[in-house]
This record gives structure tokens, C-alpha cells and sequence, in this order.
């Protein structure tokens, strides 16, 4: 177990400016919270958001941290991670959105301490999901170097660490439009992440193993390359990026062919579904 003064200690210069982190763990009919908390291995301060059917609050203590937990009629996993950055405390240095499907490694609070720096706004670690590919671990990889709009589309959201200051400065949220459980069913980091780089954000990879995405139940969202899909993919790239929109549709359409061919969708059919996306929310007042 890390001290807690390394957490929570004196800032210094340069490397290592971790002096508060803040976890925002979303789930939903929490029922077993200390189960959740031993599932995730977090060692640190956390604030869950309990989608459920009532509204409460709840305090639960540990060894070396607290979890504050926030029971919330309100739905959709970008409210609910909104909601967890609403009430992180303002001395937070980082940020870190966690599904309930998490589980970090033994030895990240050393990991963090030994890569998160002042320099930087946004840090993509590497993950593995649940499972092995030809005996070796099914590894989802960030680039070592300053990350892009092109390199942040390969991003999910177990890899990624905010500075906390930085959001809230740039008065910058989750769209909740997209994401589980909203109109669009997913894009809202990648929609977040170029937000952040619209502002200026300072992007460095780091290719360190940050925890493992365990696959506990099914996509609540994703049945493939279907004619919902390819509507949802043009509104996000529209949201993205407006003036990049065309480009990145007509990209995702060459490269996805096979996929959504499968699904006897032509590539002009499939065209139409996006541009149809992309006019729809681009629409909107």
C-alpha cells in the first residue's frame, strides 16, 4: 500500500506533480459497492455515480482512502461522469474516468507518480482487455509520443488521465448526447478529446500497462456495422470536427468495408446512413 502523503504531498517541480487524484467510477443498481471497490483495485480516493432509482449519498472508509458514493436517478454514462467532475474537489490535479469494468494494477500509484508532470493535459497509458491473443496479453497500446487528432481517435477512455484544472478552465465536459445510455451510444471521448486539443491541450503517451478492461457483460450499444451504427459514426464525426467531417467519414467508410458489407450495406448506402448523421446533428440549434 502507497502512503498516503505521496498522494497527497508537498507539489514539486518538473516530474512529478501528483498531488491529488481523482477517480469517477460510473456504474449502475450498485448493490455490493465494497465488491466494486475490490473488482477495480483502487487505492485512492473515488467518488462513484450509482445510476439508480433514488437519489442519496454515502460514505464508505478504507485503510489509506475514501469513496464518496452518489446515488442518481439521472442516466447516461456522460451525465454520470459530468456529474463525477461537478464534485471532484478543487485541488484535484488529475482526473480519471473509470467504467465499472476496470481493474487497475497492482503497483499504479507508483505509475502515476512516476509519469504525470505539470507539462502535460491529457496522459494515454496502455491497457489489456480480458483475455490472451496467442498466449500474450491482449495489450491496447498508446503512442510513446505527443498524441494527435489522429491518434487520440485510437484512444479509449480506461487509457486516459486529465489534468483536472485544465477541464475546468476550458469549461470542458462530456457531451451528453453521446456515450451509453444517451441519443448516440458512444463517441463522447473522442468528441472530448478533441475538444481538449481545439483548446491547446499537451498530449503525451506513455507505454506503461495501466490496468485491464474486463469484459463482465456485454456492449450495451455496439451490434455491429448496421445501418444505426454508420448514422450514430456520421453524427460523432460531425461533432468532432465540422470542417474535417467529410474526410473523416469518407476514411472510416474505406477502412470499415468489410465490416459493414456483412451487414449487406453498400458502400453508397453507407455513405448516405453517415452524411444523414453528420446533417442531423450539425442541424441542431
Amino acid at each position: 500500500m502507497v502512503p498516503k502523503t505521496i498522494t497527497r504531498g508537498i507539489k514539486e517541480l518538473g516530474s512529478l506533480y501528483l498531488t491529488k487524484i481523482c477517480i469517477v467510477v460510473s456504474t449502475m443498481d450498485l448493490k455490493e459497492p465494497n465488491k466494486l471497490i475490490k473488482r477495480l483495485n483502487v487505492k485512492t480516493d473515488c467518488i462513484i455515480i450509482n445510476q439508480t432509482n433514488y437519489d442519496s449519498t454515502e460514505m464508505l472508509s478504507f485503510e489509506n482512502f475514501n469513496v464518496k458514493i452518489i446515488h442518481t436517478t439521472s442516466k447516461g454514462l456522460s451525465k454520470s461522469r459530468n456529474l463525477g467532475l461537478s464534485l471532484a474537489d478543487l485541488d484535484t490535479d488529475f482526473i480519471y474516468f473509470a467504467d465499472d469494468n476496470f481493474k487497475f494494477v497492482d503497483n499504479y500509484l507508483e505509475i502515476l507518480n512516476s509519469n504525470l508532470n505539470s507539462f502535460y493535459n491529457i496522459f494515454a497509458f496502455s491497457v489489456t482487455r480480458n483475455g490472451k491473443r496467442d498466449g500474450r496479453e491482449n495489450f491496447i497500446h498508446t503512442s510513446p509520443k505527443k498524441i494527435g487528432y489522429i491518434g487520440s481517435m485510437r484512444l479509449m477512455t480506461p487509457q486516459i488521465i486529465f489534468d483536472f484544472k485544465f477541464l475546468k478552465d476550458k469549461n470542458i465536459k462530456f457531451d451528453e448526447q453521446f456515450g451509453s445510455g444517451a441519443q448516440f451510444g458512444s463517441g463522447e471521448e473522442n468528441i472530448l478529446l478533441f475538444e481538449c486539443l481545439k483548446n491547446g491541450a499537451k498530449t503525451k503517451g506513455i507505454q506503461v500497462k495501466l490496468g485491464e478492461k474486463l469484459d463482465i457483460r456485454q456492449s450495451t450499444w455496439f451490434r455491429g456495422l448496421d445501418s444505426e451504427f454508420l448514422f450514430n459514426r456520421g453524427a460523432i464525426f460531425a461533432k468532432m470536427s465540422k470542417r474535417y467531417s467529410n474526410i473523416l467519414i469518407v476514411q472510416f467508410l474505406l477502412r470499415k468495408y468489410k465490416l459493414y458489407k456483412k451487414n449487406n450495406i453498400s458502400f453508397l448506402r453507407a455513405l448516405n446512413l453517415m452524411m444523414a448523421g453528420k446533417r442531423y446533428i450539425l442541424g441542431q440549434k
